[in-house]
């Protein structure tokens, strides 16, 4: 397993833009909000209101995930690649598993980069230092709670990969599921209370977690409108952590099965 992670390590690093991009898109959004504080008022704009605006960014890390995924199993030859492991006897969960610590330990690290860089740039740039290691230990925390849940996205990418010859079939599956069905099901579980189907769907999807305060539906003289309310709050560590684990859980089996599905000779 470890020599696996290692030459997917090895890969990454023949092939390395992927992971530069991702590193630059970060600091340059970091640098961005330090910018958009430096300009405000020093009672405003400070490391405070920066870190506020930091707190917003778990629900990104989904996106992120997907992406560190990709980089870890994105290959011109990957179907030979899987046929040599397969030869020397590598068992398919740990095909599987090796890729997903690849994406897990390459997110980690860029989460890491980015509250880095975003207590050096609010010590250099703003106002308000003292409270650095505070506002540093709750996004930290805060990412911590979003980290099973970025792992989770990241395992279900690898999954539809697996599933779906295309990779751009992959990404569009996933699209669908991340981004426009949470919105259905969210408001169709508040539109009709007794459809516990759509309400249990709603509970265990992987976007959830990150709309605290739910969907808003109020009435109009245009009818219904329905709206998300504003604010990222993450619910309960043990909730995230569970729906993660859970995800991890379902979506490695079924690659696993796909996986053997597969005539890799």
């Amino acid at each position: 397993m470890e020599n696996l992670i290692r030459a997917e390590f090895y890969r990454m690093r023949c092939r390395p833009w992927g992971v530069i991009v991702m590193a630059a898109t970060l600091l340059f959004g970091v640098v961005v909000i330090l910018f958009a504080e430096a300009i405000r008022p020093p009672e405003w704009g400070n490391c405070t209101s920066m870190f506020e605006s930091l707190s917003s960014l778990p629900i990104f890390g989904m996106f992120y995930g997907a992406w560190c995924a990709e980089i870890a199993s994105s290959r011109v030859n990957k179907l030979d690649i899987l046929k040599n492991e397969a030869v020397f006897g590598i068992p398919r969960w740990q095909m599987v598993l090796s890729r997903l610590s690849t994406a897990t330990l390459i997110g980690c690290t860029m989460a890491l980069m980015l509250v880095v860089s975003s207590v050096l740039l609010a010590f250099l740039f703003l106002p308000g230092k003292e409270a650095l290691p505070q506002l540093a230990a709750n996004l930290l925390v805060e990412f911590l709670v979003a980290l099973p849940l970025w792992v989770a996205c990241a395992s279900l990418y690898l999954c539809l990969k697996l599933l779906f010859a295309s990779d751009l079939v992959a990404v569009f599956v996933l699209f669908l599921y991340q981004f426009l069905l949470w919105p259905i099901l969210g408001a169709w579980s508040l539109l009709d209370p007794k459809a516990w189907v759509m309400k249990l769907l709603c509970t265990l999807h992987l976007m959830t977690p990150f709309w605290g305060k739910g969907v808003d539906i109020t009435e109009t003289n245009l009818g219904l409108s329905v709206s998300v309310k504003n604010g990222f709050i993450m619910p309960s560590p043990l909730y995230c952590w569970a729906l993660g684990l859970g995800w991890i859980v379902f979506t490695t089996v079924v690659s696993v099965w796909a996986l053997r599905r597969r005539e890799l000779r």
